[in-house]
């Protein structure tokens, strides 16, 4: 199992931060010689993807209000579905005659869902022509992670294949079962079953990236933001059986916004 101490969290952020006032400080230079921005508040939503989630991996929602000609206030709220790198999908069995089979997640005791409320600056680094071309910004951010816990589900034939007796139960309940429950008689996944057993982990995150914006109108934002984010728990979290599980998750994000300012 793989652990690692909230001391080791604390310092990787901070190293984080530190890489971030570097940047920032490496593009003053060229950046004060701009004129100001001529709007003060910005909105915008996307669709996240990452290297620790499917496709798509979440949804974001950003707020931004300008401090000066270069750094603005930022204000996140990302929902993620956050994955074990060792999960794999299986076909359900087949000896359960004449019942719609479907696939599922071999030996996963947990989804996890997190919900990060976040604080940040971003940095005007590149500002576009009126209209047209390319701004680039420095982003920083970071905040609490509410981590959701959710039990797997899987559809498992208590009638030993003769499609009599599918019930909805916790893939943890076969798996410890002491041979009891046979995963030979998993049909599939249950879908949404398990949303009213959550319980809830508390954790950290930062998140260091740039935004490239384009737009062919002045108050219309159009774009995608790339980066890095590190995410750490007291514990680890048991999403898999059999596989190490974390208590820090690092990942690469790319995130397709759109929005408007004002």
């Amino acid at each position: 199992m793989l652990k690692t101490s909230f001391r080791e969290i604390k310092n990787k952020i901070t190293h984080l931060l530190f890489s971030f006032f570097l940047m920032s400080l490496g593009f003053s230079a060229q950046a004060q010689k701009e004129e100001e921005d001529s709007f003060s508040t910005e909105f915008t939503y996307g669709i996240t993807i990452n290297t620790n989630s499917g496709l798509p991996g979440g949804i974001i929602l950003k707020y931004a209000k300008n401090i000066d000609a270069h750094w603005s206030h930022l204000f996140f709220v990302e929902i993620v579905n956050v994955k074990n790198s060792k999960e794999s999908r299986i076909s359900g069995s087949n000896a359960s005659q004449g019942y719609n089979t479907s696939s599922f997640i071999n030996q996963k005791l947990n989804n996890l869902y997190v919900i990060r409320p976040q604080y940040g600056r971003e940095f005007l680094l590149f500002r576009k022509a009126p209209d047209q071309g390319v701004r680039i910004d420095a982003i920083m951010a970071g905040g609490l992670s509410f981590g959701l816990l959710k039990p797997y589900y899987i559809q498992y034939d208590y009638s030993g294949g003769n499609n009599q007796n599918i019930k909805a139960i916790k893939y943890a309940d076969v798996i410890f079962s002491n041979n009891q429950l046979s995963e030979q008689y998993i049909v599939g996944s249950s879908g949404f079953q398990g949303f009213g057993e959550m319980n809830l982990k508390m954790g950290l995150n930062a998140k260091l990236g740039l935004s490239f914006e384009f737009g062919a109108f002045k108050n219309s934002v159009t774009g995608f933001d790339i980066g890095f984010l590190i995410e750490g728990y007291p514990k680890e979290i048991p999403i898999m059986y059999g596989a190490p599980n974390r208590n820090v998750f690092t990942s690469a994000y790319l995130t397709l916004f759109f929005g408007s300012r004002k």
